[in-house]
């Protein structure tokens, strides 16, 4: 008599566990069938584009070309060097990360000036990408998301 109780436990445990699985693996087939196949995206992270003018751009552009080394990590930006000559004073030469513009500096023609310029801008760009991956990371945590009703 102990023993028909026993079997008879065993298989109704065995027809649950099976029953559990069946449906667990018709969710995970649905779950596969939902879920969005994602093609490769073709991007150019990082361009360096230079839109100078004169002698003294095209320098900043070079030194600030052969410094520059892209951070580790960071994606999704474009840099542009921009210059407006002003005559005899130099040229205004600025530096824009995709539409944010992070340094803005007056240049004479003189080779150290402009070396010192360029180093100064990879310094303010590379801790505005730094600034910006930082919050971009805080802004995607799980104290920030929820489900939108207060």
């Amino acid at each position: 008599m102990t023993q028909e109780p026993l079997e008879e436990k065993v298989s109704e445990t065995r027809e649950i566990l099976e029953s559990l699985l069946g449906k667990i693996k018709k969710e995970i087939e649905q779950e596969e069938k939902t879920q969005e196949i994602k093609e490769p995206v073709l991007e150019i992270d990082g361009l360096i584009i230079d839109e100078t003018k004169t002698k003294i751009g095209r320098d900043f552009y070079g030194f600030f070309y052969t410094m520059w080394e892209a951070p580790e990590g960071i994606v999704n930006y474009t840099i542009y060097i921009i210059e407006k000559p002003t005559g005899t004073m130099g040229s205004w030469i600025w530096i824009k990360v995709n539409d944010f513009f992070v340094y803005s500096n007056r240049h004479k023609p003189n080779r150290e000036e402009i070396e010192n310029g360029a180093k100064y801008g990879i310094n303010f760009v590379q801790q505005y990408l730094f600034r910006r991956e930082n919050d971009e990371r805080q802004l995607s945590g799980q104290d920030l998301s929820g489900t939108g009703i207060y």
